[in-house]
């Protein structure tokens, strides 16, 4: 269709917000595939937008909406409607987010990976994305006979701005100061996770010795101000920008829509100095962990661990299983494989180089690891994963 006959399309969504940025990237890729002609106007998702929105004649909404008052003035309109964001227990619009219980399932096995024994989570008691990442985390901490002590205060997708900032301080260090340490703290997303940092740094309680602390969102602003870095589980935004766009088009061609959510899962957990560590006991086995992490990329066998360790091969690897529940290889396999992850989802470099660079024989030695960690390959997860603007 022409200009004129293009259909107006609102896009409601906090542009601050990485998670934002990701989808609008997503639904423009999405654009730019299918040809479909679109008019767009872009504000954020507050009531404040609705005058604007009816006087438009708006033929559709595609948002990110958290806000209470918002969404029932939107239900109201009776327009085509797809939001990105289950947030709003309540609300039963068609929406397309990251699966949720699948996001905190990931972040319990990564952590678990760590060997950590205690075990924190800090979210949001009525968000649905947050009991939802909370249900997943417990539950894989409760197959391995393990459980999380939560805390919760008011965050939304953002940064509650009406809250008593002192008074949520004191009860989040109350909850901190009472978890036994070292704790791994797994956090509903990265800005809660940021303010988490803040809190252990008042304490005097070390990042990542004493408390371990897991974001959500990759947002890499949030995460590379934050002192530690803080690591972070990245979502498949460009997806949900896409799958969101297209489902929209097809509300908006008079399709009947599904309200049972599109729920799309989580990438990959990345790596920062947030959860650097390993907490184990043996001061072998720490030697170990402490080389691999230095040499990783290089070249390293098995018996040049345990030499900087100081054991034989053998009891390296009996002490290393005791502590770690697997073996120095699946280990080195592992950290190399983190390694290649980061470069594959933020660097252009040929699947060959990183392969090499990351310490293995060859993209063949590297896509088999990766395959048998990730099941995909180097180059589906790559393709799954363009590059994230900031």
């Amino acid at each position: 269709g022409g200009w004129m006959t293009a259909r107006r399309v609102a896009l409601l969504f906090h542009r601050d917000l990485a998670f934002c940025r990701g989808v609008l990237a997503g639904i423009e890729d999405w654009l730019n595939e299918t040809g479909a002609t679109w008019r767009l106007r872009h504000a954020p998702s507050t009531s404040k937008v609705m005058p604007s929105l009816r006087e438009w004649q708006a033929n559709g909404v595609l948002g990110h909406v958290f806000d209470e008052g918002l969404a029932k003035e939107l239900r109201d309109l009776q327009l085509p409607w797809v939001n990105t964001t289950l947030t709003i227990p309540w609300l039963e619009i068609p929406t397309v987010d990251a699966h949720h219980s699948q996001v905190g399932r990931m972040a319990a096995e990564y952590l678990l990976a760590r060997s950590f024994r205690s075990y924190g989570f800090f979210g949001n008691k009525w968000a649905l994305f947050s009991r939802l990442r909370e249900l997943g985390f417990r539950q894989r901490l409760q197959e391995a006979g393990l459980d999380a002590v939560p805390h919760y205060a008011d965050y939304l997708p953002m940064r509650p701005t009406s809250t008593s900032w002192v008074q949520t301080d004191d009860e989040l260090s109350s909850w901190l100061q009472s978890l036994p340490k070292p704790v791994a703290v797994f956090c509903c997303h990265d800005v809660p996770a940021c303010d988490l940092i803040e809190a252990c740094a008042i304490l005097d309680l070390r990042v990542p010795e004493d408390v371990a602390i897991l974001g959500v969102d990759n947002d890499r602003f949030e995460c590379e101000m934050a002192h530690p870095t803080l690591s972070s589980i990245a979502l498949p935004l460009h997806e949900i920008g896409r799958a969101a766009a297209a489902m929209l088009d097809r509300a908006m061609s008079g399709q009947e829509l599904d309200s049972q959510p599109q729920l799309i899962s989580p990438s990959h957990v990345v790596a920062r100095r947030s959860t650097d560590l390993h907490a184990v006991t043996d001061p072998c086995v720490q030697r170990a962990l402490a080389f691999m992490k230095q040499c990783s990329e290089k070249d390293i066998s098995v018996n040049h661990v345990a030499a900087a360790a100081g054991l034989s091969r053998r009891q390296l690897e009996r002490r290393f299983r005791l502590a770690m529940g697997r073996t120095v290889l699946n280990e080195l396999h592992r950290l190399r494989v983190e390694l290649a992850i980061k470069l594959l989802a933020e660097s252009n470099l040929k699947i060959e180089a990183i392969a090499y660079r990351v310490g293995f024989s060859g993209a063949r030695q590297l896509a088999d690891v990766f395959r048998k960690l990730l099941g995909k390959s180097p180059s589906q997860f790559r393709n799954s994963n363009s590059p994230t603007p900031w």
